[in-house]
């Protein structure tokens, strides 16, 4: 059984990642939140900070809201400032 759901991040210029993961960090004002296949429903803010797609990828993001549901991630935020691969 794959341990992956699908995630998607949105900001104002259109779709910067869409694709599967196993896991991806944010923070929000009380610190940081890890997501993983089957997780509670959640609805909630980002803040400024990385997004983290299984520990590979990140993505330097705006504030922004976060909602997971059904086994997908959907972040939307105001703008990607950076992305990178991680080492």
């Amino acid at each position: 059984m794959s341990s992956e759901f699908d995630v998607i991040i949105i900001e104002s210029s259109g779709i910067r990642f869409k694709g599967k993961a196993t896991s991806v960090t944010f923070y929000n004002q009380d610190g940081q939140i890890t997501i993983l296949k089957n997780h509670a429903d959640y609805v909630g803010l980002c803040t400024e900070n990385w997004v983290i797609i299984d520990g590979v990828e990140s993505f330097l993001v705006e504030q922004g809201c976060v909602k997971f549901e059904n086994n997908k991630l959907e972040i939307v935020v105001e703008e990607v400032k950076e992305s990178k691969f991680l080492s």
